[in-house]
């Protein structure tokens, strides 16, 4: 019988060699003991984005198999960043248009560092995120007949 920790040893392994067969099997197993999906700080996440796995990044975060998802925020956003320093912009544009990642303070500081030469490409998916939302609310909100022109189709 495996230990806690070796349990937790061989779903990171199954990240850190890019087999998300293997995890899945790992994760979704019937037994008394599930693995840590935060081990080494959502480190799983990590290496799924890093290795530019958009299957396993979507498994983590958003499988319904899972009764708890990974954190995109842990350890700084470090999956985030590690998708970001590898140019895996379809994990990328999973993340910030599908995902709906948020923006916030720590996201922006480190989309702004000078030396991070991606940085004003992968902050502008976030505004065309934010022009898309903004622009299918108001047309949504033109295409709904109003009062008037609802009365006037009754007649």
């Amino acid at each position: 019988m495996l230990t806690q920790f070796q349990l937790n040893h061989n779903f990171f392994e199954a990240a850190m060699y890019d087999d998300l067969a293997k995890m899945k099997l790992i994760m979704t197993s019937t037994g008394d003991m599930k693995p840590d999906i935060h081990f080494y700080n959502d480190g799983a996440l990590t290496l799924a984005c890093s290795n530019g796995n958009l299957e396993m990044v979507k498994f983590l975060l958003t499988s319904p198999d899972l009764t708890e998802h990974a954190y995109l925020h842990s350890d700084h956003y470090q999956a985030f960043k590690a998708a970001c320093i590898e140019e895996h912009f379809h994990i990328l544009e999973y993340l910030v248009f599908e995902y709906n990642m948020k923006m916030d303070e720590a996201v922006e500081c480190y989309l702004d560092k000078p030396d991070f030469i991606l940085g004003k490409t992968v902050k502008s998916m976030f505004e065309k995120r934010e022009i898309s939302k903004k622009l299918h609310h108001e047309l949504k909100n033109e295409l709904q007949p109003t009062k008037s022109i609802s009365k006037a189709l009754k007649v």
